[in-house]
């Protein structure tokens, strides 16, 4: 899909139009879901308990969505450097989520720690696809829309722990991230599309919503 250039007034036409999209759509699975299924808790309730006022509006508006969208968006266009960051950025992710709840670790030793793991992998996957960039660019371009839904169940999936998910926990709470599917649906369009910018952006506004609930 070639990139196609707004100015002003089309891109807030279609973030707009995207956003209302996004929200009537996840809204209305959303609320289907909560007929069957009762979570434990959601995800901006526990971001709640541990930030508050400014912290709370730029954690959950800037910070979530920047990172997730380097992780999940950016790497749906070919670049090696794309790639890389994004498995980078993932690595140091689950590294430090790991280490803080497995071992005693203090935060400093888990931050180098996971920094290392992301700057071997990342430097890595880099190395290797640069070498090799001709032969994985066809094959990304052969196995594109399976790559593109590869990322939208990974997004869905990663916001189970919204609602208290734990191990053993049933599968039918998989159904709850629905919404979120849908949004890294449209996400996605978005960022191949126009740019990761515009992915970025309507993430943040959605994002904003439960902030301004709680």
């Amino acid at each position: 899909m070639n990139r196609e250039k707004l100015d002003s007034v089309n891109a807030f036409r279609v973030l707009w139009a995207s956003f209302l999209i996004n929200v009537s759509i996840s809204i209305s699975i959303a609320v289907l879901l909560l007929l069957f299924i009762t979570p434990q808790h959601t995800g901006i309730e526990l971001i709640n308990k541990r930030y508050s006022g400014l912290d709370l509006i730029l954690v959950v508006v800037l910070v979530l969505p920047l990172l997730e969208e380097f992780m999940f968006r950016l790497p749906l266009v070919f670049k090696p450097l794309y790639q890389a960051v994004s498995v980078s950025i993932a690595a140091y992710c689950c590294s430090f989520i790991a280490l803080e709840a497995y071992t005693d670790f203090q935060p400093w030793p888990c931050i180098l720690i996971s920094t290392a793991t992301s700057f071997c992998l990342g430097s890595g996957c880099y190395f290797c696809l640069k070498k090799y960039q001709k032969k994985a660019a066809l094959i990304f371009s052969k196995f594109y829309p399976i790559i593109f839904y590869l990322h939208v169940a990974l997004f869905g999936c990663l916001h189970v722990w919204n609602y208290g998910a734990e191990p053993g926990s049933s599968p039918v709470l998989l159904l709850l991230t629905l919404p979120q599917a849908v949004s890294a649906i449209i996400l996605g369009y978005l960022r191949v599309r126009y740019g990761l910018f515009y992915a970025f952006v309507l993430h943040s506004m959605v994002n904003i919503l439960p902030v301004l609930m709680v």
